[in-house]
């Protein structure tokens, strides 16, 4: 039992880089756990099957449990959902893991035991057991509603298509993941030029880094957020977005954006700052998340229709019967800050960071929308690490010395 719960901690550490993934989670350890119970399946296979099926109990809560505690020691939640998921899918798996260890322990007697191991992994090759033991032990991504409401994108970032524009999304190319994320919630409808009649069908805009609107654009856009339009706007003082495209390019992201005017209209001011790189855990509705920020800018409210919050980082505004939620980084839309590698880079077991689902629940909030809790519990204290590992580890190492010395009497 202890010796299982050891081998959980020890592989997802070791092998799946616990740490390094930074995620106060456990559901790293719970996709490390098939291969380890096709060994624990083995051990007791010559007991009765009430004492093999209480082995198989008492060593999977030992380990949840630990895992549990490890996780709450550096930050995370306590996973009782998640870990009674993770419980429940393990002991469905035992079933014909133990059904193949019995017979071949009864047909070939010990030595059908490593037989019975080359089985049971051939049977984890097959994408069957595993893909139903992940849908039922790990978590998923939020399903797309019904009905997506319409949202207005005004950019002068390549979000909609890249960079090769719609010629290169139609031949293959591979859109930006934060397109791709809005589009499962919103339907979107690029806004070309912030004018009123391009503004007047659309009641929740995405800003982000626009082209410069000039004198007109901005007048377009103070009237339509004073008549009661919802907005996310980011703004970037020294952005930093890598573009293709040579200087002087006017298809390249806009280093300024000319939106200085409106904000100070507004009663806000927009500061470069010297930081470069930024990793900070910000809160929407109630939810912590964690964002990657590249060059930020610093808001300071200047009048009163305006508040700053998480170091001058965000800001809301009240214009007339329009709301404003701003965010002193367009960078942090890029998929270089918080997309992972591989094909579930941008899902929630691969992401770097909350960037995209922080601008896409700030949208479905300004629109009145519901917000689903999916957020990764990140690791929030790191200095306690080593005493976490410890303090996990140390009723099933007991355990397991205790087993050790108990074993050594009985053979002296």
């Amino acid at each position: 039992m202890g010796g299982f719960a050891l081998a959980e901690l020890a592989v997802a550490s070791m092998f799946g880089a616990f740490v390094a993934r930074d995620r106060a989670e456990i559901a790293l350890f719970v996709a490390f756990r098939p291969w380890l119970l096709a060994g624990l399946a083995l051990v007791p296979s010559s007991r009765p099957w009430r004492l093999r099926w209480g082995i198989y109990a008492a060593a999977l809560l030992l380990a949840s449990a630990g895992e549990a505690l490890l996780v709450r020691l550096l930050g995370g939640r306590w996973p009782l959902m998640e870990g009674a998921r993770a419980l429940a899918a393990a002991l469905l798996l035992l079933v014909p893991f133990d059904l193949v260890a019995i017979l071949f322990r009864r047909w070939l007697g010990k030595i059908g035991l490593p037989l019975a191991g080359f089985v049971l992994l051939a049977l984890l090759a097959l994408p069957g057991p595993l893909t139903l033991y992940a849908w039922l032990a790990l978590p998923g991504e939020r399903a797309s509603p019904s009905v997506r409401p319409p949202l207005g994108v005004l950019t002068g970032l390549p979000l909609l298509w890249g960079e090769g524009g719609v010629a290169a999304a139609l031949s293959g190319k591979a859109v930006p993941a934060i397109r791709a994320l809005l589009d499962r919630r919103f339907m979107l409808h690029p806004v070309d030029v912030a004018q009123d009649e391009a503004l007047a069908p659309v009641r929740l805009l995405l800003v982000a880094q626009p082209h410069p609107p000039g004198p007109a654009g901005l007048v377009a856009l103070d009237a339509w957020m004073r008549g009661g339009g919802r907005a996310l706007i980011l703004t970037d003082p020294a952005l930093l977005w890598h573009s293709d495209h040579p200087l002087g390019d006017p298809r390249r992201p806009p280093r300024d954006d000319g939106l200085g005017p409106l904000l100070a209209h507004w009663g806000l001011r927009l500061d470069p700052c010297p930081e470069r790189l930024l990793v900070r855990d910000l809160r929407l509705s109630g939810m912590s998340r964690r964002l990657a920020f590249a060059a930020p800018g610093r808001f300071t409210a200047t009048g009163s229709a305006c508040t700053t919050a998480d170091e001058g980082l965000l800001a809301e505004c009240r214009i007339g019967r329009g709301r404003a939620l701003l965010v002193a980084d367009a960078d942090l839309l890029d998929d270089r800050l918080w997309v992972g590698p591989g094909p579930l880079g941008a899902h929630r077991a691969g992401r770097l960071a909350d960037n995209g689902p922080f601008v896409r629940d700030g949208l479905a909030l300004l629109g009145g929308m519901s917000v689903r809790d999916d957020r990764v519990d990140w690791i929030v204290r790191p200095d306690r690490i080593v005493m976490a590992f410890a303090v996990a580890s140390a009723l099933p190492l007991l355990l397991v010395l205790a087993g050790l010395l108990l074993r050594l009497r009985r053979y002296s």
